[in-house]
């Protein structure tokens, strides 16, 4: 019985660690840009805090281009439901197409923070171009705890599982495994019980 009681308590920690993770959201997770060869732009990131804690964003650069880009605002906090344009500029300093990335680390004050990536792809020219054409700009992407980031174009989308739907999902999951140790153990008892008499 013993065995069954360290196997629950370790299924609530567990639970305890889903629950604790949160939601991460950004906007314009993908970006190409055409400029002329040396040109400098500025853009942004819309970092969404989507969850009921305070978070603090921590933004960095690789990739191709890293030491170009230079981060405006790299560490900044929000509180639930804010968001933020991180704003950044970026010169093409390489010939031809590059690709970089500005990580935007989602940490709250307490359980486990998250990770979403911005992809900026810089396609160099002879001369600059309209500002029409200049870029191409998608909507944004959003992730849940334990799970792949959502690669889908809607501006709002999230991932369907909340923490909560994973706090409850996991309780249940732990209640019928409770329920199974409960009855394998009162069978276990009886058979022994059982051969005890015939014995």
């Amino acid at each position: 019985m013993r065995k069954y009681l360290i196997l629950a308590i370790i299924l609530l920690i567990l639970n305890s660690f889903l629950a604790s993770a949160i939601t991460a959201s950004i906007g314009n997770s993908r970006m190409v840009l055409r400029p002329a060869f040396g040109e400098t732009l500025e853009r942004s990131i819309l970092v969404k805090n989507v969850n009921n804690v305070k978070v603090d964003i921590e933004l960095s650069a690789s990739g191709d281009l890293a030491d170009s880009i230079k981060i405006e605002d790299d560490k900044f906090s929000l509180q639930p439901n804010q968001e933020k344009k991180a704003i950044f500029t970026i010169k093409a300093s390489e010939k031809g197409t590059t690709e970089s990335k500005i990580m935007v680390k989602f940490t709250p004050e307490e359980g486990n923070g998250v990770v979403l990536t911005s992809t900026i792809i810089i396609i160099t020219s002879g001369t600059s171009v309209s500002n029409e054409e200049e870029s191409e700009e998608d909507s944004g992407v959003s992730v849940s705890p334990g799970l792949n980031e959502d690669t889908s174009q809607d501006n709002d989308s999230k991932i369907a599982f909340s923490p909560m739907m994973i706090l409850g999902l996991s309780t249940l999951v732990l209640f019928i495994i409770l329920f199974v140790l409960v009855l394998y153990t009162t069978k276990s008892k009886k058979k022994k019980r059982g051969k005890e008499v015939h014995g």
